[in-house]
């Protein structure tokens, strides 16, 4: 009897296979880079390099969305994982190192992560950044919903990297802490920028569980995180150097941005948007949570301070 190929089945089928196809041209039409494009990555570019050894790809989405698809070859490092129990949102450097060696990345390696919406992925940028990684990662243009669009290599595999050993190297000017906003209230040459929604900047909503008051840092500025962001065809992108550098024109060559949020994930938009641009930014760890949960520590409410 001839078989009948379920329709549903047959476009699965063809896409994976036509997605190989692109796999095999880009790769014999480009030669294997040996340094990162740059800190946004083209999936050209890693469709190209996708058989490097010197280049990881870490999904850094949640285990069960990278269990049920993900980038072909690409290991998996849920960012809830680099979170400590409590405290200032950084893990031991211990703690990390075993991270990033349990998913295959080395001093040497070059590495690319993705995610949905930028913020997770960003994160995972900024801690390579904070433990010396630095020139050595890049985020994909457009991440898993771009690559998807695009009809691209995934699967549904459970990838185990090969360990390796990773040196970290901890970049202070790449953290702040308490003291560096309160210093940087008082000095010139810095800024402060809140990465929340405006609502939560001004103290409009009631701030979420665990936060004693609501408002923001005095003489910060308000530049939410998904202002860094444009959409094209419902694909998230981080949004063009020009426009970047027009977001923030109140940045000057030698301006340092402490940059906060609520959650560890908004702020790290903004850092790598100023990354992007070539500012210098550090990002308050422990953040908003810390800051208004000390009633020692002055705070402004719809322009008042209390």
């Amino acid at each position: 009897m001839e078989q009948i190929c379920n329709q549903k089945i047959c476009g699965i089928v063809a896409a994976k296979y036509l997605g190989i196809l692109l796999v095999l041209l880009f790769s014999r039409s480009i030669v294997h880079a040996s340094e990162l494009p740059g800190l946004l990555v083209d999936k050209q570019w890693l469709v190209s390099n996708m058989d490097n050894s010197d280049v990881v790809v870490i999904d850094v989405r949640s285990t069960e969305k990278y269990k049920y698809s993900h980038i072909l070859g690409a290991y998996n490092i849920s960012i809830d994982k680099t979170y400590p129990s409590k405290g200032n949102r950084l893990l031991s450097i211990n703690a990390m190192k075993k991270i990033f060696e349990k998913a295959g990345i080395s001093n040497n390696k070059k590495v690319v992560l993705y995610d949905e919406d930028y913020k997770d992925a960003a994160r995972m940028f900024w801690l390579l950044e904070v433990f010396g990684h630095v020139n050595k990662v890049g985020i994909l243009d457009g991440g898993f919903p771009g690559w998807i669009r695009s009809n691209l290599p995934q699967s549904s595999e459970i990838y185990q990297a090969k360990q390796e050993k990773f040196y970290p190297t901890v970049d202070p000017d790449r953290y702040a802490t308490k003291m560096s906003i309160l210093l940087a209230l008082k000095a010139t040459g810095m800024m402060v920028v809140d990465t929340r929604s405006k609502n939560d900047y001004h103290g409009a909503d009631d701030g979420g569980a665990g936060v004693a008051r609501v408002g923001h840092i005095p003489e910060a500025e308000n530049i939410p995180w998904k202002e860094n962001l444009s959409y094209i065809d419902g694909v998230p992108r981080i949004s063009s150097v020009a426009d970047l550098s027009e977001l923030y024109a109140q940045v000057t060559e030698n301006t340092v941005v402490l940059i906060y949020d609520d959650d560890g994930k908004k702020a790290a938009v903004n850092y790598f948007a100023l990354r992007m641009i070539g500012k210098k930014a550090a990002i308050y760890g422990a953040g908003w949570n810390e800051w208004a949960n000390d009633i020692a520590l002055p705070v402004v409410k719809f322009g008042s301070v209390n």
